[in-house]
């Protein structure tokens, strides 16, 4: 938590957009990049999608700069300004720095975790807050998006124990020899800002007065804690024991 794991999201985003990094289509006038967004609801991904066109405008201003005024709109002038072409607050047709005006523009698209996302085909799968997706909703409606295009996923969010399809792709108990994805863990201690680590050290003492440790470590610490009522904490279990128990 609160190490910006959303800005980064955001940021592949537009990358895959702008550069046009995983076409895919029939012909090389419809080879675009098609980015799906995954949020939490229907709320975040408004955000998430306000967050991505607070970088274009900010980076108009930074080029603005570099060019001494000669170029005021690098980035948004990019947006499509075709009116078939969505563009509100859930999308964004975007066409690339190379692209031409016959071809396909790139797209970003950011959907809640719910059916709604069913049949879109994507070539940058990108989930914002993993836990909070549904695991039946993501085998069967969102992971095929990427099926056909043979695209990529990012997924990103805080642990929520030791259960779900998130808990058993990023393994952190490695109880697999061989793993699907690229996994990078991240703790609140990679933050570099000095005013955040105190609050943050703050909300450590606070949680040890209050008996919520374990609450501390999943939202901050990023570990894959038990719930407080659990019978048994689920990182002792010896899994090589339990595969021939349930093959008895």
């Amino acid at each position: 938590r609160q190490i910006g794991k959303s800005v980064a999201l955001a940021v592949i985003a537009l990358w895959a957009v702008f550069y046009n990094k995983f076409p895919s289509g029939r012909t090389i006038h419809d080879r675009n990049t098609k980015v799906i967004i995954i949020s939490r609801d229907d709320d975040a991904a408004k955000k998430l999608m306000a967050e991505i066109r607070s970088m274009l405008i900010a980076g108009d201003a930074h080029i603005a700069l570099m060019t001494e005024g000669q170029q005021t709109s690098y980035f948004t002038s990019r947006v499509s300004a075709d009116r078939k072409d969505p563009d509100n607050k859930k999308q964004l047709t975007y066409r690339s720095f190379n692209s031409k005006l016959t071809d396909r523009p790139c797209t970003i698209n950011t959907f809640p975790p719910t059916e709604s996302v069913r049949g879109n085909s994507g070539d940058v799968l990108i989930l914002d807050e993993i836990k909070d997706i549904d695991d039946i909703i993501y085998k069967e409606a969102i992971k095929p998006t990427v099926s056909t295009t043979g695209g990529i996923i990012v997924a990103s969010g805080t642990p929520g124990g030791q259960k779900g399809f998130f808990f058993d792709i990023f393994d952190p108990f490695e109880k697999y020899d061989e793993h699907e994805y690229k996994r990078f863990w991240f703790p609140w201690t990679v933050c570099e800002i000095e005013a955040q680590r105190k609050v943050v050290e703050q909300e450590r003492v606070n949680a040890e007065r209050m008996g919520q440790t374990r609450s501390f470590l999943q939202e901050y610490e990023a570990e894959f804690t038990v719930d407080e009522a659990a019978f048994f904490e689920l990182d002792k279990v010896d899994y090589d024991r339990l595969k021939e128990f349930s093959k008895s």
